[in-house]
């Protein structure tokens, strides 16, 4: 069953059946178009890796207005950090979004990002609170938050059986 998660936002199963990767169970993940939100704690390259699954990405989050709207929903849903598509591990200290667009926009928590141990290199989203950034290892095990273009509700309705 789909749900109301806002009064603007539908959600609905982001998959039918039970999706793994890599033995991560993705069970959990809802869809709030066009996102998918997977509770499920996986490493960076797992959910980069389920986000393929699902037909995207892991989020890339461009504007101050599309980095609050996410963060809230997905704050909504569980008030722990998530994966984002944002890293450094080709370059130290030059962040890159996943998908390759240019990062113009960032919500980085105070002191951060600051590669702490010298081994944090892949982006999550609301540290402590929404709107706030973190650099942590890339095989610390997070949920994340899939972005999906040219994916309708209708379509999602269809493929999770509603």
């Amino acid at each position: 069953d789909a749900q109301t998660l806002l009064p603007e936002e539908t959600v609905v199963p982001a998959a039918a059946g039970a999706m793994k990767v890599d033995g991560v169970a993705l069970t959990r993940c809802v869809a709030v178009v066009p996102y998918v939100f997977c509770p499920d704690a996986a490493s960076f390259d797992q959910a980069e890796e389920a986000c393929a699954g699902f037909g995207g990405q892991l989020v890339t989050l461009q504007t101050q207005q599309e980095s609050e709207r996410v963060a809230d929903l997905a704050w909504g849903l569980r008030d722990w950090p998530l994966w984002m598509g944002l890293s450094d591990r080709q370059e130290e200290g030059v962040w890159r979004w996943s998908g390759g667009d240019p990062v113009d926009y960032t919500a980085w928590k105070r002191h951060e990002p600051n590669d702490y141990g010298a081994g944090e290199d892949c982006g999550a989203m609301n540290r402590g609170g929404p709107e706030r950034w973190n650099d942590l290892p890339c095989d610390k095990r997070l949920g994340f938050v899939c972005e999906r273009s040219g994916v309708d509700l209708e379509e999602m309705d269809r493929s999770s059986g509603q």
